[in-house]
């Protein structure tokens, strides 16, 4: 049998087909399977409609930012996806938004899928350096229950506890992010807080020189040592680590240059080898070959 091309009503739909009053001669009399039926169905329409939908990223960047927030095409596609708004809060963050926006975002987010770890921790950084440290405490709660191991988050638990005055728990918290991280400065360093605030500086001292040989080049965790310093009547010391403080800051201002101007041209070779070459000389060479 040679081979015949296709009537127009062969491309057409059956729904529509039916719904014109009109059927091709080879299709008239074939069974339609029920919508209860097991059979697959022959229309393309009803083929199409089960195929997968885009993912919600994709969804919102091809469908843009309204200066609201993701559109409402991604809203309707993905109602309980919160990640778009998570997307938002670092958006929001980098481009200078306000913090009552980007809890807004941190809040959507967390109203469209409360189970987000990122969100909870992300919200409850924000609230602890808003002060707001009760509520700050909840959402550290909700991410621990996820995330019970996360160096990260019970450190944050544990400075919210420091602020808190909850001297116990954030001996708790602090104790743990450091079994977990055992040479990360920032734990050292928080641990030295709380000495601070316990009116421990000999034990403080111990904790910062931990996190400054750690990491030396960082002006926040040699002017906590700097504070102790003071506290215990070592002047002199004081003093030089203040000298240093002032030269840490004046190089981390020269990067900051650097890093704008490379912004503006990411591909410039010179600014590149700057960059690289500073990133060396300050014990962060993982970052330098990126």
């Amino acid at each position: 049998m040679s081979w015949q091309p296709p009537s127009r009503w062969d491309w057409m739909p059956r729904d529509r087909r039916a719904s014109s009053g009109c059927s091709s001669p080879k299709t008239a009399d074939r069974p339609r399977p029920s919508p209860t039926s097991d059979a697959p169905s022959t229309n393309l329409m009803d083929q199409t409609r089960n195929w997968p939908k885009p993912s919600p990223r994709s969804t919102w960047v091809a469908s843009g930012w309204n200066g609201h927030g993701p559109s409402c095409h991604e809203g309707r596609e993905s109602p309980d996806d919160g990640r778009p708004y998570l997307l938002l809060t670092e958006v929001g963050t980098r481009t200078g938004d306000n913090a009552q926006a980007v809890l807004a975002y941190y809040r959507e987010a967390l109203r469209r899928d409360s189970s987000l770890a990122p969100a909870h921790f992300g919200l409850a950084d924000l609230l602890r350096s808003l002060h707001r440290y009760a509520q700050a405490a909840d959402e550290y709660d909700c991410y621990l229950a996820l995330r019970p191991n996360d160096p990260m988050g019970n450190l944050g638990a544990g400075l919210n506890a420091v602020a808190k005055g909850e001297s116990e728990r954030a001996t708790e918290w602090l104790g743990h992010a450091l079994q977990l991280a055992p040479t990360d400065p920032a734990i050292h360093s928080a641990l030295a807080e709380q000495e601070i605030a316990d009116s421990r500086p000999d034990r403080a001292l111990d904790y910062c020189n931990r996190s400054v040989q750690a990491d030396p080049f960082d002006p926040q965790v040699r002017y906590r040592r700097m504070l102790v310093l003071n506290r215990l009547g070592r002047s002199d010391e004081a003093r030089k680590e203040g000298q240093s403080i002032e030269h840490l800051r004046a190089e981390r201002a020269e990067f900051d240059r650097i890093s704008e101007a490379l912004v503006r041209s990411p591909t410039d070779p010179e600014l590149r080898a700057r960059a690289a070459t500073w990133l060396i000389l300050h014990g962060r060479e993982f970052e330098a070959i990126d």
